[in-house]
């Protein structure tokens, strides 16, 4: 995956192009095989191709915490946690949270809503 960052956004080629993506406006991104779904708060969606664990690392350092094998998620956006789900908001719903990644994802969120 070609990808970088630049300040404040996310720097992807998708379709051959370059998309700058501010990173207020990811929600999450979601693993699709080889493939990464990058959903943003107005509901669009960039497919790109490449692993989550490539953007993991760098993007925890943005606000993004790892919840589960298959999401990504920006902490702007975490409500609440409830049992091993994270919930996002309304339009979003919620994302499950992987066991390994339960007891760091309520530490970083600082227990948001936790039962």
């Amino acid at each position: 995956m070609n990808m970088q960052k630049y300040g404040d956004v996310f720097l992807c080629r998708v379709n051959g192009a370059d998309v700058t993506v501010p990173f207020a406006d990811i929600v999450f991104f979601e693993s699709c095989g080889h493939y990464i779904i990058m959903h943003m708060k107005d509901k669009k969606t960039l497919t790109l191709r490449g692993i989550l664990r490539d953007i993991d690392q760098s993007l925890s350092k943005r606000g993004f915490v790892r919840v589960h094998r298959g999401f990504l998620v920006n902490k702007t956006y975490i409500l609440g946690i409830k049992s091993s789900v994270l919930f996002l908001n309304s339009v979003w719903g919620s994302v499950p949270i992987g066991r390994s990644h339960k007891e760091k994802v309520v530490e970083i969120s600082g227990g948001i809503g936790k039962t």
